[in-house]
């Protein structure tokens, strides 16, 4: 431990050392092009000749495109053009990135670039100390374009203790409010008309599970978190404190400490838990559902579920493929909790951190103000290559390419680097998406606990004991595998309060406090 401690430490040291040169004027030696003054056209050649040659390294999470090389090969163009490196990236499948992700950082293997978000272990990893901080100096020299174009909040989002440790998309958007597609064919089937409420989608997966054989209602795989998000909390307008606590959004305007509480054995949890059972007793997916590694897009799209429930962008694609692929099944997406609170989801949602263990941490963030603000890089890395994977319609509108299938836009993992000024439209996109955001957009409510980030560092042996616990009763209880219902929350609580629990309610509410405390 106390080598790899100094290890770090002189790592540390190095970077500043470079980064203090580069401030002095110096260029002896320098990883960074003097007087780019963020030109999209690329560095001049005599300040490329000053970069030696590097490999860098990313990690993104997600399946693994099948024409990834072929877009690396086009991009190293660009990189070893400009910066003198090249790129390569390693993919963390949604099976099992959660183990693998901190693994990978606690190992020190060198990793210039890597994914994170405030639902990917940012706040938990930034704690350890597995990132380095973003600074003034280090914007102004190095990440110059996204100094002048990233929107200021979103850095104030990304704030621990006053520092920020990575660097958020520069686009807002509804990625965390579900939304559900279904087949339309069998709605008309059953008699039923459009989807307006959660019973009306309950009503839905009961006929499905009911009448159809060789489909499921809905296929629940993993954790069956977006049933949870969709049914738990924007039925019931909840609001979450990082992963552990959550408070009604009745209770904003008066919010106070004692008014947030323990999720996973609150009444609201209990009650969905139990419903989730029942789901599981009436057949609306497989008993097998905790072993599913088929993601629920998948299944829908080839016709081996009924339903999906992901945010709109996502269920409205999926629409889109299969009105192609199947009309005959008539896709359709809606909103089933439209009198819930809608959220925009945090610039925070999606970011790129630059590890401890970089080698080239200073090409690492030139690499990534390319890739977040020229558009040259910016459509190779998030859509593949023009012509093979997509084709230019106009300034706005795309459509897909031969191989499109090969290196899917929007598909890849690459929504680190998202930024709203090169967005583009798919021609024939199916409409939902469009039309709940401008619905979602008048009904949009901002928490107080919104840029509450919550520090860690005194109570991470116990959050890694808490989602150890979480990881062994959350998938019974949200996939209804539980025997029974309040035996196993209670089973869990206890263990919880072993695992100290009670600490961790107390840092939090602590912290909460003095962040309410300071809006005043």
């Amino acid at each position: 431990m106390a080598i790899k401690k100094v290890g770090l430490f002189a790592i540390v040291l190095m970077f500043a050392a470079a980064l203090m040169a580069g401030c002095s004027g110096s260029n002896a030696g320098n990883d960074n092009p003097a007087g780019n003054g963020g030109q999209t056209g690329g560095t001049a050649e005599t300040e490329r000749q000053d970069l030696k040659p590097a490999e860098l390294k990313m990690v993104l999470l997600g399946d693994v495109p099948a024409d990834l090389d072929v877009m690396l090969g086009e991009l190293n163009k660009l990189i070893q053009r400009d910066l003198n490196a090249t790129l390569s990236i390693e993919y963390l499948a949604w099976s099992d990135w959660t183990q693998k992700y901190s693994l990978i950082l606690a190992s020190g293997e060198p990793i210039d670039l890597i994914y994170t978000s405030d639902w990917a272990k940012y706040v938990s990893e930034a704690t350890k100390g597995a990132f380095l901080e973003i600074t003034d100096e280090i914007l102004t020299k190095y990440m110059p374009l996204t100094k002048e174009s990233q929107d200021p909040i979103s850095f104030e989002q990304a704030k621990i203790n006053g520092k920020i440790y990575f660097v958020p998309k520069n686009s807002a958007s509804f990625n965390n409010e579900k939304a559900v597609a279904i087949r339309g064919d069998l709605r008309e089937k059953y008699g039923m008309g459009p989807l307006a409420s959660l019973d009306d989608y309950r009503t839905y997966l009961d006929n499905v599970a009911k009448n159809e054989k060789g489909i499921l209602a809905y296929a629940a795989s993993q954790d069956n978190g977006f049933i949870q998000e969709l049914v738990h909390e924007q039925g019931n307008n909840i609001i979450n404190v990082g992963t552990y606590f959550q408070y009604s959004w009745s209770d904003h305007d008066n919010l106070t400490v004692d008014k947030v509480e323990y999720k996973y054995d609150s009444p609201s949890f209990a009650e969905f838990a139990k419903e989730m059972k029942e789901w599981a007793n009436k057949g609306y997916w497989s008993r097998n559902a905790i072993s599913n590694k088929t993601s629920v897009r998948d299944a829908f799209e080839n016709g081996t579920s009924a339903s999906m429930v992901w945010n709109a962008g996502t269920v409205s694609q999926a629409a889109s493929k299969i009105l192609q692929a199947h009309p005959e099944w008539k896709p359709e997406v809606y909103d089933v909790t439209p009198d819930s609170i809608k959220r925009l989801g945090l610039y925070t949602a999606d970011g790129m951190a630059v590890p401890i263990s970089s080698k080239n941490p200073e090409r690492a963030f030139m690499l990534l103000d390319k890739l977040k603000n020229d558009r040259e890089y910016y459509e190779l890395f998030q859509m593949g290559i023009e012509g093979k994977h997509w084709i230019r319609i106009d300034d706005v509108l795309w459509k897909e390419g031969p191989d499109f299938e090969r290196f899917s836009a929007g598909a890849n993992g690459q929504w680190g680097v998202n930024n709203a000024k090169f967005r583009r439209s798919k021609e024939g996109a199916f409409p939902a998406e469009a039309e709940l955001d401008k619905i979602w957009r008048t009904k949009v409510v901002h928490p107080i606990t919104e840029t509450f980030v919550f520090d860690e560092t005194n109570v991470k042996n116990e959050l890694a004991a808490l989602e150890q616990l979480r990881t062994k009763y959350r998938p019974m209880l949200t996939l209804g595998m539980a025997d029974n219902v309040e035996a196993t929350i209670q089973e869990w609580r206890d263990q919880a309060d072993k695992a100290g629990l009670k600490k961790v309610e107390e840092e939090l509410k602590k912290q909460l406090q003095a962040f309410l405390d300071a809006r005043k």
